[in-house]
């Protein structure tokens, strides 16, 4: 039985929704090749700007950016009217619905030795009870160890989430933090300071106290990795929310310390692997549209989700991320995928990541040339559904203009610890 679609400025109702990474399939987000807006403390220098620059500049030659997207950078330690030119552009893009700015924790966070890097609360407005992001917001609290470079390495990281948020849906955790973690080294050498090859990026860097590939090894080392496998890597705790994974504590308990490994490392290799067994390229992955050839631009969102309640798992087969997912791998099912790749993970050794790896020399040519945000392979608009239209609609790819309000989920989907 069909709904009758009703006038979008009629319904600006919000969903009840947990406060910590809720699910956020409505997104309208534009590509582009503008860098994101910096929005800076007083004592950021410009050689931390021009870094952070440089970090976005990779990832927008490499597969585009969007818009629009705030960049904002509280230094470690100010005095509380260092931050203050800050505080309007802030609380205007992310004042929630009960009129409340977060502006005063991030500074505190800052001046408590800051030390977090997040994409975090941007703009979000309300249609039909379902949540539309209208505008990212990047969250940069450096610590005093942190350099211009390693910042502008975190940049490359964060507005990667940026870019996977534009494709709306609800992909787990490993996919998006992995995803991130797998471009920090695709383009590590696409940085002016920057050294390392794909492979010498997994083989020798990590943010959870070891190299990735190291980390990922690590995992499925581990009792709780080898019993669980990557299907636990779906939703990293949040506020006590974990969805159909487990606390640290429980992953802990299970020998894996810390928990991240699973979530960022183990995400970025099965993600190689991924587009290893596909016969595809990192390139068609990140930037195709084109069902079975790309992922994340191919991604046709699922709109049923349960905002207070589910996470990336509820996504039923066939649906969603799913589908776009298990198009591109050429697995029946994600539980395919999950046996087929815990299978091989559970022996796998450096030298048998290192063999599934794209060339270094592969990787330099897809990266050497900047991409064309408009061509027809690439998805140019927001997968924007029309969440005013009803329940019987199982998939939209057009925008829609709804009255807007905006709000501050306290997210942190990519925080490196």
């Amino acid at each position: 039985m069909a709904f009758q679609p009703i006038a979008a400025q009629d319904d600006t109702t919000c969903p009840s929704y947990r406060d910590c990474n809720a699910p956020m399939p409505f997104s309208e987000l534009q590509s582009t090749t503008d860098l994101p807006t910096i929005v800076a403390s007083s004592g950021i220098t410009d050689d931390v700007k021009a870094k952070v620059n440089n970090g976005h500049q990779a990832v927008v030659d490499f597969m585009g950016g969007v818009k629009p997207v705030n960049t904002y950078i509280f230094e470690q330690g100010g005095s509380v009217d260092v931050y203050e030119s800050m505080r309007s552009t802030f609380c205007n893009q992310t004042t929630d619905t009960w009129g409340k700015c977060y502006f005063e924790g991030q500074v505190q966070q800052a001046q408590n030795g800051g030390g977090q890097y997040f994409m975090g609360g941007g703009g979000m407005k309300c249609a039909c009870s379902h949540l539309v992001e209208t505008s990212a917001a990047l969250y940069y609290l450096p610590s005093a160890s942190d350099t211009g470079q390693s910042i502008g390495e975190r940049a490359v990281h964060e507005l990667c989430h940026a870019v996977q948020s534009k494709a709306g849906d609800n992909p787990p955790t490993w996919l998006m933090e992995g995803g991130a973690v797998q471009m920090e080294c695709l383009l590590n050498k696409k940085l002016s300071w920057g050294t390392m090859s794909y492979s010498e990026c997994l083989k020798g860097s990590g943010g959870r106290g070891v190299p990735t590939i190291q980390a990922f090894l690590d995992t499925y080392a581990s009792s709780y990795g080898s019993e669980n496998g990557l299907i636990k890597g779906s939703f990293m705790e949040c506020n006590n929310f974990v969805g159909a994974s487990d606390k640290f504590t429980t992953i802990v308990a299970g020998g894996l310390d810390p928990p991240q490994k699973l979530f960022y490392d183990t995400g970025a290799i099965a993600i190689a692997w991924a587009i290893h067994t596909s016969s595809k390229t990192s390139k068609d992955f990140w930037t195709s549209k084109t069902e079975g050839t790309g992922f994340w631009n191919a991604i046709v969102p699922y709109d049923r989700y349960d905002y207070q309640n589910d996470g990336p798992d509820a996504c039923p087969e066939g649906k969603g991320w799913k589908h776009a997912f298990t198009s591109f791998t050429g697995h029946d099912s994600m539980s395919a995928f999950y046996t087929a790749f815990n299978t091989w993970a559970k022996t796998a050794t450096e030298a048998d990541v290192l063999a599934i790896l794209e060339s270094d020399a592969d990787v330099e040519t897809m990266t050497a040339t900047k991409f064309d945000v408009t061509s027809d392979d690439h998805l140019k608009d927001a997968k924007s559904f029309k969440p005013c239209e009803g329940k019987d609609v199982e998939s939209h790819a057009h925008s829609l203009s709804l009255a807007s309000h905006t709000s501050l989920i306290t997210v942190v989907l990519c925080l490196l610890l």
